[in-house]
């Protein structure tokens, strides 16, 4: 028993004393993820809406899920964006019209939808703050640091390929909320050359069109921010 007590003590010293040599001479490379990583790893997924989670209408993850994959019923994998837009709000203005019997309640659902996008790009969004800020001061440190030959270039690049993993996140991100955009976009259109003689249009100004506003703004930010860190490599 004591013995293997040593051996274990000893097995543990021999590890901490090789992680402290590896840290100091840049070998070791793994990193863990941050918590901020490992959110917007699970927002980006989100708004791909690759699991149909979250609190949207049925009607929008349908379309989206068909939109990601290319399967909206007779357009093809592979076709133009615009193409599988159109398909998918038309797929999304169809379900709507099902589920719900008057325009006013189609439109307040619309809203609904925008209104949970916009919730899920704000978490997005401020994660994506949160690794930009520290990613920056990281990366500029490692390369006054390298400047003065107190880190090296292959402790540079590590860090570069960390933001790169993030940039890629944050690209998907921003992907999926431009889908959803892109699908509101187009539902407001379909609604508007469908009622062109009720008095959809100023219902939509009121229940649609402050909102997407908003969902607009918000997908610029995480453009600039996703920018901002992009021009730090």
């Amino acid at each position: 028993m004591a013995q293997r007590l040593l051996a274990r003590v000893v097995a543990i010293i021999l590890t901490v004393a090789l992680v402290s040599a590896c840290e100091g001479s840049g070998v070791l490379t793994w990193e863990p993820e941050s918590q901020a990583e490992q959110d917007l790893r699970r927002q980006a997924e989100k708004l791909q809406a690759t699991k149909g989670e979250g609190a949207l209408s049925g009607a929008l993850v349908g379309a989206l899920l068909g939109l990601a994959t290319g399967n909206l019923g007779g357009v093809a994998t592979g076709a133009q964006l615009g193409r599988l837009v159109g398909a998918g709000a038309g797929l999304y203005v169809k379900s709507l019209q099902s589920d719900f019997a008057t325009e006013e309640a189609r439109l307040d659902q619309i809203r609904d939808d925008i209104l949970q996008s916009i919730e899920d790009v704000n978490q997005a969004l401020d994660t994506m703050r949160i690794i930009a800020a520290e990613q920056v001061v990281q990366i500029r440190t490692l390369k006054e640091a390298a400047a003065q030959k107190k880190a090296t270039k292959a402790q540079l690049d590590r860090r570069r390929k960390r933001v790169q993993g993030n940039l890629e996140r944050m690209k998907k991100a921003i992907e999926g909320a431009e889908r959803r955009e892109a699908v509101f976009t187009q539902t407001r259109e379909i609604v508007l050359e469908e009622n062109a003689a009720s008095n959809t249009r100023s219902l939509t100004e009121e229940k649609v069109d402050p909102h997407l506003a908003v969902l607009t703004a918000r997908i610029s930010a995480m453009r600039n921010i996703a920018e901002t860190l992009s021009n730090e490599l």
